[in-house]
Formats: structure tokens, C-alpha cells, sequence
């Protein structure tokens, strides 16, 4: 018991001197830089909230502050703290490509897609022949509504980066949604070529396959897709409504059945963590 007490006030005595150091000159931070390397981010953050209340405009510990935040999984503080650093100035002590990449990224966690993109289109401006960033605006201005800008900017970063499967599927589902059945086509086939994996693509061919009353091919390909989170009951029904075309009334039905199933237990599932949420907030 003695030795834990001893153990406990040792660790205090130590944060206590750290702090102290701060106080005494809290201008470097660079212990702090250490402290977060070493995973021992907690620590850290109450270090920082002593600098600030002393320098609430130090645009470096507002930022390390945010990248400790983030870490913690706490993004709503983290862009809090992002945006104290834009508006404190972004000092020759940050690196403005780092801040840039990291304020877009949290900007995007929260839907906030406009301030989101004007960063991307800053580091764009900075590295023209960054392929992420062309893809990164061509995604935002087609969530905005603006496909034709949109394709522009894919279209970039296809031809900055032919591998890039994220922005072929993305010029794919633009190509969909604007009836271009035959350009779309050969997108996502170019992204599943690129990432087999990505499987969302797959219910979009099969989809384009069953409109070209392809249907075994769209058979095939939907078979795929049920490994895809977002489309896997679609995947199903449109199997299932392939088999009713077809006539295969029973197959149909098996395809149709564990759709509800999967349903079933997702809104079971999603009952319960919610349930849990509640007994726990």
C-alpha cells in the first residue's frame, strides 16, 4: 500500500515539475511534441491547457492541442481548436500543409463540405499535381451539386493517377446518376480492377447489367456486392427481382427472405445499441 502511495505521488511530483517548466518559459512546447509521440496523450493536454490560459493566442499549442484531440477521438474539440489557430495566424511554426490537410479532413467528419473544399482547392493550389487533392475536390463539388466541376476534377486526378479506383468509382456513380450507362460502366470496371474490394461498385454494375438485360452477369456481380455494408439488402432484392423476371419464383423468394433477415437484425442490433447509448449517457 505504502509503495503504490509512493509510486502515485512520484507521478504527480513529476507532472507538477513538467507544468512548472511551462509556466516558467511556455513558449516551448517541444516536451509536450514528446509526451504526445510517447502516446500519453492525456498528460499532455493538461500541460497545454496551462500554456494557453497564459497564451490563449499560441497558435502552436492551440494546434498540438487539436492533434492531441484527435487522437483521442474528441474531433469536435480538435476543429475547435483548428479554427483558433486560423484565426490566432498560422505561425512559421506550423506547417501550413499539415494544418491545411488536417482542418479539411475534420471539416469533412462534420458534413461541412464548402469549408472543406475552399482547403483542398488551397492545397491544390500548392501542389497541382497531387492526385488526392484533385479527387478530394471533385468528391466535394459533386456533393454540392456540381457534377460538371466535379468530373472536371476527377478527370485530373485520373489522369494525375490511372490507379486511382476511389476516383473511378466516384466518376462512375456521377455517369449513373446522369444516365451515361456505358461511361459509368467502364468507371466502375476500371475501379474494381484497381481495388477488387470495392465492393460497393459492384451493385452499380449489376445494376447497369440487369438495365442491359445482362442477367446473368448482373446475377454474378450482385453476388459480389452482398459483401458491400451499404449495399448488400439492395444487392439481394435485386437478385431476387431478377429471379422473378426470370421466373425462378423459389429463388427468388430465398434472395427476398434473407433480405428481411439481414434487416431484421440490423434494426435489432441497431435497437440495442441504442438502448445502450441511453443507460450509459
Amino acid at each position: 500500500m505504502y509503495i503504490i502511495i509512493i509510486i502515485v505521488a512520484s507521478a504527480a511530483f513529476v507532472l507538477l515539475l513538467i507544468t512548472l517548466q511551462f509556466f516558467v518559459n511556455p513558449q516551448k512546447i517541444s516536451s509536450v511534441e514528446k509526451l504526445f509521440k510517447q502516446g500519453r496523450t492525456s498528460q499532455a493536454i493538461k500541460i497545454l491547457k496551462n500554456i494557453l490560459i497564459k497564451e490563449p493566442r499560441n497558435s502552436a499549442a492551440h494546434f498540438l492541442m487539436a492533434r492531441l484531440y484527435m487522437q483521442e477521438n474528441k474531433n469536435e474539440l480538435a476543429l475547435m481548436e483548428m479554427k483558433l489557430v486560423e484565426s490566432c495566424g498560422i505561425t512559421e511554426n506550423i506547417n501550413e500543409l499539415e494544418f491545411r490537410r488536417t482542418i479539411a479532413g475534420l471539416y469533412e467528419t462534420f458534413n461541412q463540405n464548402e469549408e472543406a473544399l475552399k482547403e483542398y482547392v488551397l492545397l491544390l493550389n500548392s501542389d497541382p499535381n497531387n492526385a488526392k487533392y484533385s479527387y478530394k475536390c471533385g468528391k466535394l463539388f459533386d456533393e454540392l451539386g456540381k457534377a460538371d466541376t466535379a468530373i472536371k476534377y476527377l478527370g485530373k486526378a485520373i489522369e494525375l493517377d490511372p490507379t486511382n479506383a476511389d476516383a473511378h468509382f466516384m466518376l462512375g456513380s456521377i455517369f449513373y446518376k446522369a444516365k451515361h450507362l456505358q461511361e459509368a460502366k467502364t468507371e466502375f470496371e476500371k475501379c474494381l480492377k484497381y481495388d477488387a474490394a470495392k465492393y460497393d461498385a459492384y451493385f452499380f454494375l449489376g445494376k447497369i447489367l440487369k438495365e442491359g438485360n445482362d442477367a446473368r452477369g448482373a446475377l454474378q456481380v450482385l453476388e459480389k456486392a452482398q459483401k458491400s455494408s451499404t449495399f448488400r439488402i439492395k444487392a439481394l432484392i435485386e437478385r431476387g427481382s431478377i429471379f422473378m423476371n426470370e421466373g425462378s419464383v423459389d429463388n427468388a423468394i430465398i434472395e427476398l427472405e434473407r433480405a428481411i433477415r439481414i434487416r431484421s437484425e440490423e434494426r435489432r442490433v441497431g435497437k440495442e445499441c441504442r438502448s445502450r447509448w441511453v443507460r450509459y449517457k
